[in-house]
């Protein structure tokens, strides 16, 4: 199944902005090192199905 390169870009741009919310909003309650092992293990969960499929 091949994705429509504008619904890729559009991923990057929800996931990019998304980043910099939630990183506000947790900024005070999560450990800066929890926090970033957490986006990487969101973008791999939402990465990984596509490299699959390539």
């Amino acid at each position: 199944m091949k994705i429509p390169p504008y619904v890729l870009l559009m991923l990057a741009t929800l996931l990019w902005g998304g980043n910099f919310v939630i990183g506000r909003a947790v900024s005070g309650d999560i450990p800066p090192l929890t926090l970033a092992f957490l986006r990487w293990c969101v973008a791999f969960i939402v990465f990984f199905p596509l490299l699959i499929g390539v």
